[in-house]
């Protein structure tokens, strides 16, 4: 089915030169929140102008964010990137832009780092996710999905085990 462009969009996408607007959200404890042009507000967000190159080259796509004053260094000293969750959204066209305007480049997890005068960040997909808390048996929950049964989610493939397995 066919996606339908929003107005502002659609205007951006039609012209001969078309600029792009990287939104780059990544989750450390206090979001980092970054838009390749202007600073501006997307979806109730707000996004720091920074200097960001995106390449989604395969097989190690990679962020470079410019190191304003080393201060994003410090954060990405401080907290890692392990586990911290990455979202890069794409706008055409000119703000105002309205909530589900941005397409999803990439969705995954920060991999390693680089940090110098510029910030470059590999991009990993979502590592599998476990539940070791939450736990059912027979006993209990007498319609359980035999065991290996996958549910297709938005956020990815889920895999039933059987613990006894």
């Amino acid at each position: 089915m066919p996606r339908s462009l929003s107005t502002n969009n659609a205007t951006g996408v039609a012209l001969d030169v078309t600029r792009p607007i990287y939104l780059l959200d990544m989750g450390f404890s206090t979001p980092m929140r970054l838009s390749s042009r202007e600073t501006m507000t997307y979806d109730g967000n707000s996004y720091t102008a920074a200097n960001i190159e995106v390449n989604l080259s395969p097989p190690n796509p990679t962020v470079r964010i410019w190191n304003d004053q080393l201060a994003y260094g410090s954060i990405f000293i401080a907290q890692g990137t392990q586990g911290i969750s990455v979202t890069l959204y794409v706008l055409y066209g000119e703000t105002p832009f309205s909530p589900g305007d941005a397409d999803t480049f990439w969705d995954g997890e920060l991999g390693p780092a680089t940090l110098d005068e510029w910030i470059e960040v590999g991009l990993l997909p979502h590592r599998p996710q476990y539940c070791p808390k939450i736990m059912a048996n027979d006993d209990i929950f007498s319609h359980l999905p035999p065991h290996g049964t996958e549910f297709q989610t938005l956020a990815g493939t889920i895999y039933l085990i059987n613990r006894e397995s």
